[in-house]
């Protein structure tokens, strides 16, 4: 299956909007309690503060412009797509586990 080109365009845009958006959410709390945020997190939603609302705008019609395209082309040669979620293994059913939320959280913060 050939992934269309926008998925890397999209993919672009992914820290752009997830910085506006986490922003957004998090300014009253940001603003009242900035020390229950650590310092990298803090920096990312900063960030998100001077994004301009056009680059946002934008970003969000182009999400749905290649959503469109995603989809049509993907599901156009398969009814499945199954994809991991979680950069880690999945536990085995002989053997389950527990996993700390922390290097989750690292890798997701990259």
């Amino acid at each position: 299956m050939k992934v269309p080109d926008s998925v890397a365009l999209a993919s672009s845009l992914h820290p752009l909007v997830m910085k506006a958006e986490g922003a957004a959410n998090h300014r009253p709390w940001k603003r009242t309690r900035a020390d229950a945020y650590s310092e990298e997190v803090g920096r990312r939603l900063e960030a998100g503060f001077f994004i301009p609302a056009t680059d946002y705008i934008n970003a969000l019609q182009y999400r749905a412009f290649a959503l469109e395209e995603i989809l049509a082309e993907v599901f156009s040669t398969v009814d499945v797509l199954h994809t991991p979620v979680l950069p880690i293994p999945p536990p085995r059913w002989s053997r389950p586990r527990t996993v700390t939320v922390r290097p989750i959280c690292r890798w997701w913060s990259r």
